[in-house]
């Protein structure tokens, strides 16, 4: 009897212990309600791996997140999660999934909230409803067959957009002043200064580090410092004054070769694709530098990331594009975006005699100038 009435005494203890969060030990406390779930997932920002998951009993679930530094993680299950900005603290949050959608309230993370209060002052904010409005008048215009409008309309939209983005980068900006030892204020400064964003000099490399760097030791122990420093270390291998790292590739009658040949003269080195429709409209500057430089002065190199030999040989007929031209396997193709840090094409560079790098990204007339400058010199 008597050990019957401590049993009853110590499971809700026990039970209440496993879905309570220690005071300063970070974790996710949750409740689930509106649909029976198993189990429930924590994944990265990019939801492509969970980073923990947690069975769901008596519609309450715990996630560990002490080995977890600040960052945005998404809570729920395959495809129907909400963001949480996860914080080193014990958070709670109350998910509600009605009709399959996933709703959440939190507490416990501060910058959850800013987090959330930003980006609903964007949803709503002005310029993007006018954006949205300008793009449906689009969507008539086009389906009308009134091209003349829809061109008027698409420079309207392109204003709007402009306006748009001035206002989400004044925001962001006064966001990070205001939350300099937040993880929230790293976040921010990572969207707005790195994230998708090209370095191509140690200058810019190296102003970026201070700046990040300048803020508070809270923000700074966060996810986002990995992420910028990782970005900053692949930029910074490739940047102008850098060795051109070195790859090969098949000319068109099928001999090896590797950029390193062509040391010895400034090189234009052009990664472009047959599919590339931008690519291809930089062929006559090409044209331009071969008929205004000397030939032992200069080479240009085009770099294919064409799938298909065909279609690349084709191209180059077309376009009368015959310099040299190299073709690329697609494991190849990927270390050299990698080396190089670009992701899009086309991304052309000049490089001088012995192989280093003097600028990148060149488009139109910048090709000409850049070898004008360099040659002269």
């Amino acid at each position: 009897m008597q050990r019957k009435y401590l049993r009853q005494l110590v499971l809700p203890f026990v039970f209440i212990c496993f879905y309570s969060c220690n005071k300063k030990s970070p974790c996710i406390e949750g409740t689930i309600s509106g649909e029976n779930w198993e189990k429930i997932y924590l994944y990265s920002e990019s939801r492509k791996e969970p980073l923990d998951s947690a069975v769901v009993r008596d519609d309450r679930f715990k996630i560990d997140t002490k080995n977890l530094k600040s960052q945005i993680c998404y809570i729920g299950r395959d495809r129907n999660t909400v963001p949480l900005f996860i914080v080193p603290a014990p958070i709670k949050a109350s998910l509600d999934i009605t009709n399959g959608k996933i709703s959440m309230e939190v507490s416990g993370s501060p910058e959850h909230v800013m987090f959330e209060e930003f980006n609903k002052g964007l949803r709503e904010s002005k310029e993007l409803k006018d954006l949205k409005f300008c793009e449906e008048k689009i969507k008539k215009a086009k389906q009308n067959s009134n091209d003349s409008l829809r061109d008027q309309l698409n420079k309207e939209c392109r204003s709007l957009s402009d306006k748009y983005w001035q206002m989400v980068n004044r925001k962001t900006e006064q966001l990070i002043e205001k939350n300099q030892n937040s993880p929230f204020g790293l976040y921010l400064f990572y969207k707005r200064f790195v994230y998708f964003k090209n370095f191509y000099t140690q200058e810019k490399i190296d102003e970026i580090r201070h700046n990040y760097k300048s803020l508070g030791a809270k923000a700074l122990v966060s996810l986002w410092s990995e992420k910028i420093e990782q970005t900053l270390t692949r930029f910074e291998n490739s940047v102008v004054g850098r060795m051109a790292p070195d790859f090969s590739g098949t000319d068109t009658l099928g001999i090896t070769k590797r950029l390193s040949d062509f040391k010895g003269k400034y090189v234009l080195v052009d990664f472009w694709a047959s599919w590339c429709y931008w690519c291809r409209l930089e062929t006559p500057y090409f044209k331009k530098a071969i008929d205004l430089f000397d030939k032992d002065q200069l080479a240009v190199v085009g770099v294919s990331f064409d799938s298909k030999e065909n279609s690349w040989k084709q191209a180059i007929e077309e376009d009368g594009s015959h310099w040299n031209q190299l073709l690329v396997s697609q494991e190849e193709m990927s270390q050299i975006k990698n080396a190089y840090a670009f992701s899009g094409i086309p991304h052309i560079i000049l490089l001088d005699p012995q192989g280093k790098i003097l600028a990148r990204e060149l488009r139109g007339e910048e090709i000409i100038n850049a070898v004008q400058k360099h040659i002269e010199n």
